[in-house]
């Protein structure tokens, strides 16, 4: 078995005329069966429009289902996948067996209640079946999603030729044995993580010192990283109740600023009401127009509205104007209010200002205690770990020790050492001796070179030898005294003539002596 997974796509009529007919032509000669899953007709093209229209109405079916219609919007609601059979398996194959197949891999994509129509194909040597699905349920209009859908297709595959006794895809059965590994290793680390539970409840004096003190370094692990938490959460609950107690504080202030200002606005209103009552008094008559046109004449003066024009035009053209002179009355009145407001509002705008110094302060000094308990958290915590490693240590003993660099036994008593003797040692006895020199190679034409020797002055040795208790046994016998030592020492041919001198033409024939009898070895 082998699944293959196409593109998910948007056109069913696409889809259709492609797995329905033949490959560039009209015939459907490479069709062998058709077969429709979770639709109300066996004709593959009314299943095609019953498809069409599911995937058009999913927000109505959402809606029926009382889901919400928001979020990302895909047109991908074409998803097909085809399920081959290997060409040795053509014989032992029937549509029940096919079918069975493809319900089962419907099933493990957990695809079993969509919509879908199965096309089988004979235009190949190896059987195999298309699948085309309707992404979209018709119970609810949500769209399925076919998560992780090669790998669901792969394993199932695997499992079902196992069953069959077939072993097509050797190269699919090692991944598989690689992910079952994979989820092994994660059995594995449960397991780990249950023993280190079963260790924790286990009774104290069941343990061992080591695991005893391991528990107690992850236990004071723990406490330690609750103790920061618990120490950040102190110091947030404190700054916000600071901030609640401040935040507080400004709201009574604001409302006793109220209270306090209702009677200067309350005389304000009350003084505005006469001047009102006596502004329209004096429209009444010629001299109240003339006085109210000169009162409207100095607030645009104040308020730099003359545009060039005199106080005394300005007044005439304001005497012309009844509208005039009320519009600029309020606006005189509006004025005095808003005055009146600016003074009110920096009163209580210092004693905001007030209270928020104050709690700058207090922050200041919470910060200032949150710093002092931060650093004694520190040396605690540091002090209890440093008292874990030296139990550490003591525990593991030589153990531990063994790894530490020992110190250099020389370089511990160089300070310590004689100062250097600068006196000229004694001269040493010395003889005279005959000292060979290495022998030259030969020369190309075969003939061996002859050892040479030259006198030399040599430090004068006592070739006594030692025992073992340091004693000296017996000395060497002189060279004169050669021919009276014991069987062990050489016997010398007395009847040759050794001082008579070799002739260099036996030298030839022969190679040269590497040393001489004449002088002692």
């Amino acid at each position: 078995m082998m699944p293959d997974i196409a593109k998910k796509g948007h056109s069913f009529s696409g889809a259709f005329d492609y797995y329905l007919h033949d490959k560039g032509k009209d015939t459907a000669e490479r069709v062998g069966w058709t077969e429709t899953l979770n639709l109300m007709t066996d004709d593959p093209q009314a299943a095609k429009r019953i498809m069409i229209a599911t995937a058009l109405q999913a927000d109505e079916l959402k809606k029926a289902a009382g889901l919400k219609t928001s979020g990302r919007k895909s047109n991908q609601h074409v998803y097909a996948y085809a399920l081959s059979w290997h060409p040795d398996e053509a014989g032992t194959l029937d549509k029940a067996e096919m079918m069975s197949a493809v319900h089962a891999s419907l099933k493990e994509l957990k695809a079993d209640h969509l919509q879908a129509v199965v096309v089988c194909h004979i235009d190949q040597k190896h059987p195999h079946v298309h699948v085309v699905l309707n992404r979209v349920d018709p119970a609810d209009g949500r769209l399925h999603t076919f998560s992780n859908d090669r790998l669901k297709l792969q394993d199932w595959a695997e499992r079902y030729d196992n069953e069959r006794g077939n072993s097509f895809a050797p190269v699919r059965a090692e991944k598989l044995q690689q992910r079952q590994a994979h989820q092994d290793k994660k059995s594995r680390q449960e397991y780990a993580r249950h023993k280190r539970e079963e260790a924790a409840a286990r009774p104290k004096d069941e343990l061992s010192p080591v695991a005893m003190l391991k528990d107690l370094s992850e236990a004071q692990k723990v406490r330690h990283r609750q103790e920061w938490k618990d120490l950040s959460a102190d110091n947030k609950a404190k700054r916000n109740q600071i901030y609640a107690d401040f935040r507080q504080r400004i709201k009574d202030a604001v409302a006793l600023h109220e209270q306090e200002s209702k009677p200067f606005w309350r005389d304000h209103f009350k003084n505005e009401r006469d001047r009102k009552k006596a502004f329209n008094e004096r429209e009444t008559n010629v001299i109240g127009r003339v006085q109210n046109a000169m009162s409207a004449t100095a607030y645009q003066h104040m308020q730099g509205e003359l545009d060039g024009r005199g106080k005394l035009s300005a007044t005439f053209t304001n005497l012309l104007s009844s509208q005039k002179r009320r519009v600029l009355f309020e606006k005189r009145l509006d004025m005095d209010r808003q005055t009146l407001r600016k003074e009110l509002k920096s009163v209580i705008d210092d004693e905001v200002s007030s209270i928020q110094s104050q709690r700058k302060e207090v922050l200041k000094d919470q910060r200032a205690s949150f710093d002092q308990s931060r650093s004694e958290l520190i040396e605690r915590q540091d002090g209890e770990w440093a008292k874990v490693r030296e139990a550490w240590k003591q525990l593991r003993g030589r153990s531990y020790r063994r790894y530490q660099r020992s110190e250099d036994p020389v370089k511990k008593d160089w300070n310590k050492t004689a100062p250097a003797d600068l006196t000229p040692p004694k001269p040493q006895p010395t003889r005279k001796a005959t000292v060979s020199t290495p022998s030259p190679a030969p020369s190309p034409a075969g003939e061996v070179p002859r050892a040479t020797a030259r006198a030399k002055e040599v430090p004068a040795k006592d070739w006594a030898k030692m025992s073992e208790t340091g004693r000296i046994e017996k000395s060497r016998p002189a060279k004169k005294d050669w021919e009276k030592t014991g069987a062990s020492a050489a016997k010398v041919d007395q009847s040759k003539d050794w001082s008579k001198k070799v002739e260099r033409s036996a030298v030839k024939k022969a190679p040269a002596p590497r040393r001489d009898l004449d002088r002692s070895r």
